[in-house]
């Protein structure tokens, strides 16, 4: 008896590891992955009761982050600036500001934070180097969730890109906020291997 209630606790568990998501362990750089891009595509920011849809650019190099947040017609609605030790952001009328943490800096001139220090890496489907993450995989062995630094980046959509499997479509989500990309165009011809 105590062997067969044995055995049917055994299958009971193996059942429920079959449904939880693979988790391996964080990757810092997927091989060949590019250290600098170029993408455009579309924003859509939901922060509490608010929300904003509209075009974003983004240029980045390993020391430079440059992005224009436009309406759905192209207007310039933000523009910000990232260098090592400072981030700058502009927003139509009003004077541009200056801070060290573009995080900070974006929540008090946009309203809701952009993780830019990790969304560098997170766009490329990668986690960040340096902090702790949890990584769940696919059925195909690919990344489909990453947990760092508070925030929650989903894959939902990936496209074959100058011979690199690239998030076309991600979610980033923090309490109370939620920030979807979905990325039209990748420029990697200026890429630098590492």
């Amino acid at each position: 008896m105590r062997a067969l209630l044995l055995s049917c606790v055994a299958l009971v568990a193996a059942g429920c590891a079959a449904i939880e998501p693979r988790v391996a362990a964080p990757e810092p750089i997927v091989a060949g992955a590019p250290r600098s891009f170029d993408l455009s595509g579309r924003v859509a920011v939901r922060h509490d009761e608010e929300a904003f849809t509209g075009n974003l650019r983004w240029e980045h190099l390993p020391s430079r982050d440059e992005l224009w947040i436009l309406t759905p017609l192209g207007q310039a609605v933000a523009h910000i600036v990232r260098e090592p030790g400072i981030a700058r952001v502009k927003i139509q009328d009003q004077p541009e500001q200056r801070a060290t943490d573009v995080e900070e800096l974006t929540a008090r001139m946009l309203g809701w934070r952009l993780p830019l220090e990790g969304l560098e890496h997170w766009v490329l489907g990668v986690s960040a180097p340096g902090t702790p993450s949890r990584i769940e995989l696919d059925a195909d062995g690919r990344i489909s969730r990453i947990s760092q630094d508070g925030w929650t980046v989903e894959y939902l959509r990936r496209s074959e890109e100058f011979g690199l499997n690239l998030p076309a479509t991600l979610v980033l989500r923090r309490e109370g906020l939620e920030v979807r990309l979905s990325v039209h165009e990748w420029n990697l011809a200026r890429q630098a291997r590492p």
